[in-house]
């Protein structure tokens, strides 16, 4: 009966999905765009890690802050 009906995220599952972005950003381009930049705690603001990436990263690193970006906005934003 339930297998029509969308899950509800809730905050947590938007901070866990941030969470794995930026680990994934560290891992992926640390040594080479985020290397002065701490990771993040939660409920901090990531637009310099997006900023980093940006700048310094290639095509998928700007992807990835893309990614990070949003994901931040839903984290914070868009819960009515």
């Amino acid at each position: 009966m339930g297998e029509g009906l969308a899950k509800i995220s809730t905050p947590a599952d938007h901070q866990a999905s941030l969470a794995d972005l930026i680990a994934q950003a560290f891992s992926t381009y640390g040594s080479r765009c985020l290397w002065n930049v701490l990771p993040p705690s939660a409920g901090d603001d990531v637009s310099l890690v997006v900023c980093q990436l940006k700048r310094y990263g290639d095509l998928g690193a700007w992807d990835l802050a893309v990614e990070i970006a949003r994901a931040a906005e839903d984290a914070y934003d868009g819960f009515e």
